[in-house]
């Protein structure tokens, strides 16, 4: 007798305990819905390319600009020409055929690069048109961090036709691309590979660069376009899946030091520059509590910095609703900036 009430009171528990396996995560999920949460929906961001792949796979930096002339259209919406050089750069306009008092490489991502506007309005062609006697070469590539620029700064430091200066446009998104934060590795590995309507060239060859800091020494490593990033299982129909992930993606990035990483990668361009015999300036496109902390940090070290404060969310200077990147309106906010700064 006490034997099958034993059993029964067994089976009661088990019974129990599959309730609330089952339970938990109903009640979670319904919650979420409650308040506002939802599964993963990606934004589509639509690229169209007239030729295709002017941006292609590179095994070190992940991403390179094809040489020609193509015609993009974002969206829809946005359409602009662009010239990529057999050097894979960026056309500047403006450029003379006299002799240069000075050169000077300007380093950064999409919004060095231009993107959504034409040769002859990025802010790199209206710092040619403001300095002629001056030769500006747009170094800037989308998709760039300051990973990708420290190579860059890295090579032309070591070249034998170096320039006198480079300039750094460092924007708050490359803190995620430095340290290829999760939320990064699914905005290139999903968002970007989503967005056109194939994938551009040579990307299944791609590898992209990022730092890390063992010892408080820089440490380059690389990840594969094709090991980029993976959804967890039923992200995109549970609220509570995605929430989950959202959350351990967010623990991961804190653990990441993205700060510190970003800040000794700016110091050994500025010194790399120094023993080059280059000048060497950091111009911080948009503030955040992480420009702000990134700030201080190098307020320490010898480094000309400029704040130029644009801001992205502002409909006059950008693209949008269609895209975030600046309008010829923004990039001549921008080279204003520059502008003053350089005659200061």
């Amino acid at each position: 007798m006490k034997r099958a009430k034993s059993n029964r009171s067994w089976k009661k528990r088990l019974l129990w305990y599959l309730y609330l396996v089952l339970l938990i995560p109903l009640c979670l999920e319904l919650c979420l819905w409650i308040v506002g949460g939802r599964p993963y929906s990606e934004e589509i961001y639509h690229i169209e390319i007239e030729p295709e792949n002017a941006f292609i796979g590179d095994p070190s930096l992940g991403i390179a600009l094809r040489p020609g002339e193509y015609d993009i259209t974002l969206n829809e919406e946005v359409h602009f020409h662009t010239t990529h050089l057999t050097e894979g750069r960026r056309k500047v306009a403006f450029k003379t055929d006299s002799s240069y008092e000075k050169r000077i490489s300007i380093l950064g991502c999409s919004y060095t690069y231009g993107y959504g506007v034409n040769d002859d309005e990025h802010f790199t062609s209206l710092l040619q048109k403001e300095f002629p006697t001056y030769n500006f070469s747009n170094h800037g590539v989308i998709g760039y961090g300051t990973s990708q620029s420290y190579l860059q700064c890295k090579e032309l430091c070591e070249s034998a036709d170096k320039p006198d200066e480079i300039f750094l446009m460092f924007s708050a998104a490359h803190f995620d691309r430095n340290t290829m934060t999760p939320q990064y590795r699914r905005a290139m590995g999903i968002g970007f590979g989503r967005s056109m309507d194939r994938n551009p060239e040579g990307m299944s060859e791609a590898s992209f660069p990022y730092y890390t800091l063992e010892d408080e020494r820089l440490k380059l490593n690389q990840v594969k376009w094709s090991e980029m990033y993976e959804d967890w299982w039923g992200r995109s129909f549970s609220a509570s899946i995605n929430w989950l992930q959202t959350q351990m993606e967010i623990y991961e990035r804190h653990q990441m030091k993205v700060v510190e990483v970003t800040a000794a990668l700016i110091r050994e361009m500025n010194e790399n520059c120094q023993e080059a015999g280059i000048d060497f300036k950091l111009f911080i496109l948009d503030n955040s509590d992480e420009t702000n902390e990134l700030s201080l940090i190098l307020d320490k070290e010898d480094i000309k910095t400029l704040d130029i404060d644009f801001n992205f969310n502002d409909g006059d200077l950008t693209n949008s609703p269609y895209d975030e990147h600046p309008n010829p309106k923004g990039h001549q906010y921008i080279t204003n900036k520059i502008i003053h700064f350089l005659e200061e």
